[in-house]
Formats: structure tokens, C-alpha cells, sequence
């Protein structure tokens, strides 16, 4: 090897050293910034007060439900039926027909259901497949209601 040889391996390592000092230095700026951001709170937001503001807006709607239940009194009293009280809960009767229509439903589920698991044995990808789709949503739709 002649002196020109080394000259030029001495500057391929310098220069290699410079690059890995450069992108080091660069990497770190990155990781102080991110974890200043992340230490640093916004201004005026601190865990107090963001409990205090929730407090308040949960009382903001109890105070509107309790105006509403006002008004409803109100205007049943001069209807003269009976005020409504928080407690009240409605009367809900099920329907003559509640046994038929229930039973009706569960078959529908169930003859949906056969259908889906016919589907799946055949091995198609359900998620790409149009009918089964279309099928799937009935069941949902069916086991919703």
C-alpha cells in the first residue's frame, strides 16, 4: 500500500465517524423533544381541573333533568294525573301475543343460525362473500330485535 492508500482509508473513517456522531446527536434532539412534549402539560390543564370541569358538566345535566322533571309535573298536574317522581319507573305490559311473537323470533334465529354454519362449513371467507354478508347482517338483525 502507497501513502496515497492511507490518506484515503484515514478520510473513509473520519468521515464515518462524523456521519455516526451527526446521526447520534440528531437522534438524540429527537428523543429529548418527544420526552419534553410528553412531560410538558398544557397550560391550565391540570388533573384538577379537568375533574372540576367534569363534575360540573355532570351537574349541568342533572340540573336539566331536574327542570325537565319539573315541567313534566307541572304540566300533569294541570292535567290532573298523577307528578312523576325520579324513582317512578314506567309500566311496561308485554303484549296478549308476547309468547307467539317470541317464539316466532327464537325460530327465525335459529333457522338463521343453521344457515350461517352451513356457510362456514364450506370453507368461503365470509368477509369477501356477498351472500354471507347479506346473511350475517340478518342474523344480527334478528338477534337484536
Amino acid at each position: 500500500m502507497g501513502y496515497g492508500a492511507n490518506l484515503k482509508s484515514k478520510r473513509a473513517v473520519v468521515k464515518q465517524q462524523r456521519l455516526t456522531i451527526f446521526f447520534t446527536l440528531i437522534g438524540l434532539a429527537l428523543a429529548c423533544t418527544i420526552a419534553v412534549n410528553f412531560l410538558r402539560r398544557p397550560k391550565g390543564e391540570s388533573p384538577t381541573t379537568l375533574r372540576n370541569k367534569q363534575q360540573q358538566s355532570q351537574q349541568k345535566i342533572v340540573g336539566n333533568n331536574d327542570k325537565l322533571l319539573e315541567t313534566i309535573n307541572a304540566a300533569k298536574k294541570n292535567a290532573g294525573t298523577k307528578p312523576l317522581n325520579k324513582e317512578d319507573k314506567p309500566n311496561v305490559e308485554k303484549p296478549p301475543n308476547a309468547a307467539e311473537l317470541e317464539a316466532k323470533a327464537a325460530q327465525k334465529v335459529a333457522q338463521l343460525e343453521q344457515s350461517v354454519r352451513a356457510i362456514k362449513k364450506t370453507g368461503v371467507i365470509m368477509e369477501t362473500d356477498t351472500e354471507s354478508l347479506a346473511l350475517t347482517s340478518r342474523l344480527q338483525d334478528a338477534t337484536r330485535t
